[in-house]
């Protein structure tokens, strides 16, 4: 029962959006109802959307650069390359509960990963050998009132990244003397 659902942390390619288009599809993260989270595509000639991942996958993902992989933590609780188009379900090491996947490097030989924790701390992860390395770590100039960061993204060709964050600030008064 219920309407689907796309949206809360949709897979998204650098520069966001609530969901990928592939070629003439949509993929997106999402599910029926209160049913657990699963990657989809949906066609652009109608009809319900096609799953290609088991339900329970994780949060966060990123599109490959080709369009073909959706990179994710699976419910078993490994890194998973979940294939758009169906088939073979290549897994990865490295990638830990918690990590954010926050893009792919140009050639996809590696993901960029932070652990959300302030300072965010932002990785390279080889695909091949699950080595992480150390890029950054970041944080707004002035962490009053931070909690957590928003979305961060890094470029492909790993110079750069990006990220929000939202402030929470308030005023304390104290009043003396009232009767």
């Amino acid at each position: 029962g219920g309407g689907w659902w796309c949206g809360g942390g949709c897979v998204a390619p650098p520069g966001g959006g609530v969901g990928a288009r592939v070629g003439n599809c949509v993929f997106c993260g999402g599910g029926r109802g209160a049913a657990p989270r699963r990657f989809f595509v949906k066609g652009g000639g109608g009809g319900p959307p096609r799953w290609s991942s088991p339900a329970g996958v994780g949060s966060s993902a990123a599109l490959s650069p080709d369009g073909r992989h959706v990179a994710a933590m699976g419910p078993d609780g490994k890194g998973h390359l979940y294939p758009v188009d169906g088939g073979a379900l290549p897994t990865f090491r490295g990638l830990a509960p918690g990590d954010t996947l926050v893009g792919w490097s140009r050639y996809s030989a590696a993901l960029y990963i932070a652990e959300e924790t302030l300072p965010v701390k932002i990785f390279r992860l080889s695909l091949v050998s699950g080595a992480k390395t150390l890029l950054w770590q970041i944080e707004p100039g002035d962490r009053a009132g931070v909690s957590r960061l928003g979305m961060i993204r890094v470029t492909p060709d790993g110079r750069f990244c990006f990220f929000s964050y939202r402030r929470t600030l308030s005023h304390l008064f104290l009043a003396d003397g009232l009767r």
